[in-house]
């Protein structure tokens, strides 16, 4: 047997990446080959196989037949005359469009309340995170995720949560009855992502009376 082709198969990508963009999933790989003529990118979802989505050039690939909630995995090859790579690695992303945000407290706005727990539930699975340009716990407080304050009385300030909890709700006990007269609590939209990402569109405030 004998092969007058000076150009292998080459090599598979490298690297690659799905991310969920709201109303599309956009791949990004490495190309690790020499002498390729193109790209494959196959996508499967559910139990469903992996078929070819796309034949390309680019390095990159924005996925918009998709549907909201449904995750898909990907996988990209290298092709040239002599034929496939083999496999990237399986990367996978679920479509996500709906932010993160508070659905119901305790205590309500408004109420006048004689517990000394707080819960914050969401929408969802949520993850506090760090803002932009702030690393480590000890500097993850400006501004905190969670900020309880009280007035009218020992004016103290009560800070919730860490950085990487997860759960759909925060609770604990941070203030001292009969402390202040006046609570406000602020969540922090710097702080609150979902799984997926998303980020709280904006700051949540409420308000309580200690009875």
């Amino acid at each position: 047997i004998t092969c007058d082709s000076a150009v292998a198969v080459p090599a598979a990508p490298t690297s690659p990446s799905a991310v969920n963009a709201k109303t599309s999933i956009n791949l990004t790989w490495v190309d690790s080959s020499v002498g390729e003529t193109g790209f494959k990118v196959y996508r499967k979802q559910g139990s469903n196989e992996f078929s070819l989505v796309s034949t390309q050039t680019t390095t990159s690939y924005i996925d918009s037949d998709t549907s909201e909630g449904a995750t898909y995995e990907y996988y990209i090859s290298s092709y040239n005359d002599n034929g496939e790579s083999k496999k990237s690695k399986i990367v996978s992303a679920t479509l996500d469009s709906i932010n993160p945000f508070v659905v119901s407290t305790l205590p309500a706005d408004g109420e006048n309340y004689s517990g000394t727990t707080v819960i914050i539930t969401f929408n969802e699975v949520i993850e506090i995170k760090c803002p932009e340009g702030q690393s480590g716990i000890a500097t993850c407080v400006a501004p905190p995720a969670i900020e309880l304050v009280g007035t009218g009385g020992s004016g103290n300030t009560y800070y919730m949560g860490q950085v990487g909890e997860k759960g759909i709700s925060i609770s604990g006990a941070p203030f001292v009855d009969g402390a202040n007269p006046n609570y406000s609590v602020t969540v922090s939209k710097d702080h609150i992502f979902d799984l997926s990402g998303n980020q709280m569109d904006e700051d949540f405030t409420f308000t309580f009376t200690d009875g």
